[in-house]
């Protein structure tokens, strides 16, 4: 008889070590599921952070690239109007010196 309970004591044991086990099983993989959850959460914000940053780098350096190419620009159109200016005063000169006073 006695054996008979202990067997059956050590079931329920074994039965109540399956059940917590089982609960602390189904608790880690909440956990686990949730800390999952935050570090994908934290590299999506950390991704949007870095290609923000990196679109306003980029937006600086392309409008210092524009400020830099109007500025080239303006400067060759001053030297084709100073270039054409000098070259309108001697055709002016040319073409009055052929015209009957």
């Amino acid at each position: 008889m006695e054996l008979v309970q202990r067997i059956k004591d050590a079931e329920q044991q074994a039965r109540q070590m399956i059940e917590q086990a089982k609960k602390e099983a189904a608790e880690l993989l909440e956990k686990a599921a949730v800390e999952e959850d935050q570090m994908r959460r934290r590299a999506q914000q950390q991704r949007k952070e870095r290609m923000a940053a990196a679109l306003a780098e980029a937006e600086q350096s392309g409008r210092a690239q524009v400020e830099s190419l109007l500025k080239e620009g303006q400067k060759q159109i001053d030297a084709l109007r100073q270039k054409a200016a000098g070259r309108m005063e001697e055709c002016i000169r040319v073409i009055l010196s052929h015209l009957p006073q």
